[in-house]
């Protein structure tokens, strides 16, 4: 074994130990933190495996089970940091424990290539090419998370995390299992050289993670955006009410300029910009006048939202809360409340519904039916 073969593992394992330092300050506080803790001691098993594999079965068994949690891991990383209001779930360790149990279940049954020698062919999919192609569904998945909700991030640290760096992990973790699993161990293409590659994606996530503060990365569990839960939430055209708990910052500024940005958005929303069917930051940016990155720091650093669709929904579901408790409304069905309010489908809209006031539209409107006149009208 050449000094560069080693040494390339070696930089990786120094990589990680960097980046594990600046995580574990996170841990307590952040469950993405511990998710991403997680995902970094899969990546020494990854760099070592070629050191191990001439020991005896239950090591190399051990840091290959260990290995193959990698893609299952950057799924997690992905679902944790790019879905808000994330919370983890059995049902998420479950599925990444899936993915390393049956081939560690294969391998101490006779291993890989016991089983294609002697063309076992249901085992080979059952211990093997059903876990790789979950791993592909979860890596597609992964994808999906970063290029769907892209536009609509307003955490500029999230939105070079999901360019610079996860994008290229989860390309990287593909070609891996495309070449190393469905090819074999022993396919000319995987040789050391790709350790460059992951050497060189840890060296960039530790530049992420270094340039910007923890708080920009992560949210405390169950962390929401501004809550209208309640049985009055205020009503559309309270202006600058609508959004008091998260402006307050800009109440005790003397900076005019970010107050005017302030007031003329919320003008804009309460106008009823936030009813258009699939509103984006770029249209709402362009209606304004300004720049999408102008756009983007006033909602993010002034106003408190890490997403656009939770700024839009705090409008929506302001509106559909108040003609629900409206006895003028009482006929009305609530798709057409939440079609009017902006929403494409009423799925979508009891979902975010429920996400603020914990029951869905429905339910919200006969407790209001029932509840005293007053409440009704405040």
């Amino acid at each position: 074994m050449s000094p560069l073969q080693v040494a390339l593992p070696v930089f990786g394992l120094s990589q990680c130990l960097i980046i594990l330092i600046v995580l574990l300050r996170d841990c307590r506080r952040y469950s993405q933190a511990r998710i991403f803790t997680l995902l970094l001691l899969c990546c020494p098993a990854y760099l070592i495996y070629p050191l191990v594999a001439g020991l005896s079965l239950p090591y190399r068994l051990g840091v290959e089970s260990v290995r193959t949690a990698l893609p299952g891991m950057v799924w997690l990383v992905s679902y944790s940091l790019f879905t808000e209001r994330f919370k983890l779930k059995p049902w998420h360790w479950l599925i990444v424990a899936f993915t390393v149990t049956l081939p560690l279940i294969g391998g101490l049954l006779g291993g890989r290539e016991a089983f294609r020698a002697e063309g076992r062919n249901l085992e080979m999919w059952l211990w093997w090419h059903i876990p790789q192609w979950t791993e592909v569904l979860l890596l597609s998945h992964a994808c999906y998370l970063l290029l769907s909700r892209w536009r609509g991030d307003l955490v500029e640290a999230r939105r070079s995390l999901r360019v610079l760096v996860v994008g290229m992990v989860v390309a990287y973790t593909a070609t891996v299992v495309f070449v190393e699993q469905m090819l074999g161990n022993n396919s000319k293409v995987m040789d050391w050289r790709l350790f460059v590659v992951f050497d060189l994606l840890l060296v960039a996530l530790n530049l992420v993670l270094l340039q910007w503060r923890h708080t920009e990365l992560f949210v405390e569990t169950d962390t929401r955006a501004p809550s209208l839960a309640g049985n009055t939430p205020p009503p559309v055209k309270a202006g600058l009410e609508l959004v008091a708990d998260n402006t307050a910052a800009v109440a005790q500024r003397s900076e005019e300029a970010r107050a005017e940005d302030v007031a003329r958005l919320t003008e804009l929303m309460n106008a009823g910009a936030y009813r258009r069917h699939g509103l984006t930051i770029g249209e709402l940016a362009e209606e304004l006048d300004w720049q999408e990155y102008r756009l983007r720091r006033l909602i993010n650093g002034q106003l408190g939202y890490r997403n656009f669709n939770d700024f839009l929904n705090q409008y929506r579901i302001a509106e559909a809360a108040r003609r629900l408790r409206n006895p003028a409304d009482s006929q009305l069905p609530v798709l057409t409340i939440a079609l009017d309010t902006g929403y494409r489908s009423l799925s979508s809209f009891n979902k975010a519904f429920k996400e603020e006031f914990e029951q869905t539209p429905t339910s919200y409107r006969k407790a209001q039916a029932d509840s005293p006149a007053e409440c009704k009208t405040s």
